[in-house]
């Protein structure tokens, strides 16, 4: 199994990832690949929750967990739109069992929505680039 990595599309050419990851850490970024690098070469049901995980009380939407710099990042992401991809939808950190900024589900949710109908697209992602 091999999974598509893709991004919430800002523009015609500049993903959600591509943003976070111009303004990451270089230990954030490398974090951040590490993790798809595993998520990407398994099927979801071998993810482990310290990993990757559905959050309770939304309609799929699922959190990729990893630390780095002292920070829990939180990337919030869907399954689709197409088969074997998912789609990081918006990022966010942990602090005292609550993700920063408060906004990050919502606008997940939002996001999740507008690529469903067609409203928004997404920029596949290759982390070795």
């Amino acid at each position: 199994m091999r999974w598509r990595i893709s991004g919430y599309a800002l523009s015609a050419t500049v993903s959600i990832i591509d943003q976070w990851v111009d303004g990451a850490t270089d230990q954030a970024s490398a974090k951040f690949d590490q993790r798809l690098r595993f998520l990407r070469n398994r099927p979801s049901s071998q993810w482990s929750y310290d990993y990757a995980h559905h959050l309770s009380g939304t309609a799929g939407i699922f959190e990729i967990r990893f630390e780095a710099n002292r920070v829990a990042h939180r990337p919030l992401c869907m399954f689709g739109p197409n088969d074997q991809q998912f789609t990081i939808l918006s990022f966010a950190v942990e602090h005292n069992d609550k993700l920063r900024p408060p906004g990050a589900l919502e606008t997940a949710k939002n996001r999740k929505r507008e690529i469903e109908t067609g409203e928004a697209e997404v920029i596949d992602y290759n982390e070795d680039d």
